[in-house]
């Protein structure tokens, strides 16, 4: 892939995937793509040592999928998206695709006119949660990833702060491990979408877009959880507001809870369940496929208009 453009000109940026197995699509809306790490051929990291922690260093080392954007020219400052966002705007729709992680945080740029130094960006680490991490990759059929990863990449590009807000908000859950932060902003990212404020609103708009009986956890062979979205509705938007307004937070939602041992298995969750680790969960996955559900049904052109996409939900 490399080899077809001449080395005294080509700026190379890669972005390591470490999470995933093969990325389920190969190109991007953007002009990115997938790539072996042979087909990379990455820059030498004899040295790196002084600037980069052990743990970089062996990902850097192991890592076999990246995403590239390479082009036949140096790339100036004023040249648009740096090739950096365009790779982390592909790594945040492959996220919404399937919310495991990536614990590589670091992009490379190899640029002609910096004679072999390359430019390091880093990125926040993203995490997943325990059901996300297990969840297969490969389950979603080809044409409607490549309507999901592409959608996003649009979204993300288009400007708009109404329609990229929820998109940063679920960013910035991924990258911290308290759950109670999670919740807050993966809830208030979907809250964004629904264009909610109330309640009621939130959990009729919710139920009307993706189904009342939509299955919140679609089925992993380690764990089964026959939970709709009309079953935790209305618990998540309660405890979103209820931390985000710094109200008590409810007994239920933190005190220890036996009668949860069967879907939030001591092998995996330990033995200290609580309806909070259900509901970070529930959020996450939540919040992408109502993403998942405007992309696939064609309702991007709706959504990125708040008067037409409020009409929209309101007539479900």
């Amino acid at each position: 892939m490399s080899g077809s453009i001449p080395t005294d000109t080509m700026t190379k940026s890669y972005f390591p995937l470490w999470m995933y197995g093969q990325p389920p699509i190969q190109a991007f809306a953007n002009g990115v793509k997938v790539a072996t790490r042979s087909q990379v051929d990455p820059v030498s990291i004899e040295g790196w040592n002084e600037v980069f922690t052990g743990r970089e260093l062996r990902d850097l080392k192991t890592w076999h999928w990246a995403l590239l954007h390479e082009v036949d020219h140096d790339i100036s400052p004023d040249a648009g998206q740096p090739p950096e966002q365009l790779l982390a705007d592909c790594h945040m729709a492959l996220q919404v695709l399937n919310p495991q992680g990536n614990f590589m945080s670091l992009c490379v740029r190899e640029q002609a006119a910096s004679h072999g130094s390359p430019l390091i960006t880093r990125f926040e680490r993203f995490q997943g949660t325990a059901w996300s991490r297990m969840s297969s990759i490969g389950t979603t059929p080809p044409p409607h990833t490549q309507l999901i990863v592409d959608g996003v990449i649009e979204i993300l590009a288009s400007g708009n702060a109404r329609i990229v807000n929820p998109f940063r908000l679920f960013e910035h859950a991924m990258t911290s491990t308290n759950a109670y932060i999670r919740i807050l902003l993966w809830v208030t990212a979907l809250d964004g979408v629904l264009m909610a404020i109330k309640t009621e609103n939130f959990v009729e708009r919710l139920c009307a877009l993706l189904g009342s009986e939509h299955l919140v956890f679609p089925e992993v062979s380690s764990i089964k959880r026959d939970l709709r979205v009309r079953d935790l509705a209305e618990d998540l938007f309660l405890l979103r507001s209820q931390i985000a307004h710094g109200s008590t937070i409810g007994r239920k939602f933190w005190e220890v809870r036996s009668d949860l041992s069967d879907v939030l298995p001591a092998d995996i969750y330990g033995d200290r369940q609580r309806y909070i680790q259900l509901l970070e969960e529930a959020a996450l996955s939540i919040f992408c496929a109502t993403v998942q559900k405007i992309l696939i049904n064609d309702l991007l052109d709706k959504y990125r208009h708040a008067s037409t996409w409020k009409l929209y939900l309101k007539s479900l």
